[in-house]
């Protein structure tokens, strides 16, 4: 799961190399893009960002790694990763689904291709879609 900025950002086009690496992304066989909209109110991987590791072996134990402004931390208590597991669950319950995450990335570009129509490389990657 990934974050998506839906805020326009000074540099122009900015947002819309970002969409175009998310939905690059996305076509991956192992991603999957979900966006959770405002309307979906809080939920629990607000305070942060984390990232699951699961191995195929079955007598591998999984963890979860924590990034946070001053660094990282790796953890592997078992009832701890289940608690990320659940977390990360309910943030895909609430997202939009893939497609209509990658339809709303979409939107998001063209709305913003539309605000700044001088923007040479932005036109012409909403003519390629």
């Amino acid at each position: 799961m990934t974050c998506l900025r839906t805020q326009m950002l000074d540099e122009p086009g900015a947002c819309v190399a970002e969409s175009l690496r998310e939905l690059a992304l996305a076509e991956r066989p192992n991603i999957t893009l979900q966006v959770v909209p405002y309307a979906a109110g809080a939920f629990g991987t607000m305070n942060g960002s984390f990232i699951i590791v699961d191995y195929p072996e079955s007598d591998t134990v999984p963890g979860v790694y924590l990034e946070y402004p001053a660094g990282g931390a790796w953890v592997d208590n078992e009832a701890d990763v289940q608690r990320f597991t659940t977390t990360f669950d309910q943030a895909a319950a609430k997202a939009l689904s893939p497609v209509d995450t990658t339809g709303l990335i979409h939107q998001l570009r063209a709305r913003e291709l539309h605000d700044d129509p001088h923007h040479s490389l932005a036109q012409e990657q909403l003519l390629r879609r």
